[in-house]
């Protein structure tokens, strides 16, 4: 009789911690349909970015056309986003205004950035520096000297098992990035796992280094859970030839359905909380109980 009150706080520990372990399996087509995409882009609205909003739009991927988005000046501009691409090439695009509204909008949480390192413009690299500082994310871009070509690179067979979903690299076999540069956080070059960030594909040299990363970002917490929004960032350009040429195209489908996977954690402090609160108040009736037996 003495151990009722650990088995009530279990339970109750159990039953606030369960509902957040899943691993999602659900089909791209049914995760991905109801979601709205947003493209930040300048450029001509010419074949290239058409196609690749058509690519989007294929097998019923998305319910909507992708909206294409020149500037962002007011929240409204991201109102019915779920999935922000960014794909621009002019660096002023990227002002503090833009900024703080693209971070009040990822810090609602459940949200996908998606940022595409598609030049060597070191002060468009910086601003996506300055963006993804401010999303919270611990990944920097780091360019090289490196001229505008592409490398032959790997994906990371370790998101076949990751929890919220597991990416199906069955049919991934060729895949090329831009070797323009690589990515650091914390000082360190990032390969393979690097705290919540995760490699994508990573360069097939003798450098070794990632060439397209993921990341979970904490955006909020309340009692029970913490809440995160996700970061894809990567050396390529889906509006080149040679994206639709190699398997990029395909992975990054992949990519999108982890993007818009749940992913919450249960706030063990606060469950702790609440479970010694809770302990404390039933505590006296379950001694009377008890004592009465």
């Amino acid at each position: 009789m003495k151990g009722i009150p650990l088995l009530i706080l279990a339970i109750l520990a159990a039953s606030l911690v369960l509902p957040y372990y899943h691993v999602y399996g659900y089909s791209i087509n049914y995760m991905l349909y109801y979601k709205n995409i947003g493209i930040l882009y300048d450029g001509d609205l010419n074949s290239s970015i058409s196609r690749f909003s058509d690519y989007l739009k294929k097998f019923n991927l998305i319910k909507s056309p992708p909206k294409i988005i020149p500037s962002i000046n007011s929240k409204r501009d991201l109102s019915s986003i779920d999935i922000l691409i960014v794909l621009n090439s002019n660096h002023d695009i990227l002002n503090d205004l833009s900024m703080e509204i693209i971070s009040s909008w990822f810090r609602q949480g459940s949200k996908f950035i998606i940022v595409f390192v598609h030049s060597r413009d070191y002060r468009l690299v910086y601003k996506l520096n300055m963006l993804l500082n401010k999303l919270g994310s611990r990944v920097t871009i780091v360019l090289s000297g490196e001229p505008l070509n592409y490398i032959d690179s790997e994906a990371d067979t370790f998101l076949q098992y990751m929890d919220d979903y597991k990416m199906d690299l069955s049919n991934i076999t060729r895949l090329a990035y831009l070797d323009i540069g690589y990515f650091r956080s914390d000082g360190e070059v990032i390969f393979k796992r690097h705290h919540d960030i995760y490699t994508v594909a990573y360069s097939g040299s003798n450098d070794m280094e990632s060439k397209s990363v993921i990341e979970y970002i904490e955006v909020y917490s309340d009692l029970f859970t913490k809440v995160y929004s996700k970061v894809y960032v990567s050396f390529e350009d889906p509006l080149d030839e040679i994206w639709y040429e190699y398997d990029n195209y395909k992975l990054f489908i992949q990519v999108l359905s982890w993007g818009v996977s749940p992913h919450t954690i249960p706030n063990w402090n606060g469950i702790l909380m609440i479970s010694v609160l809770f302990g404390m108040g039933v505590s006296p009736y379950i001694y009377v109980y008890v004592r009465k037996r």
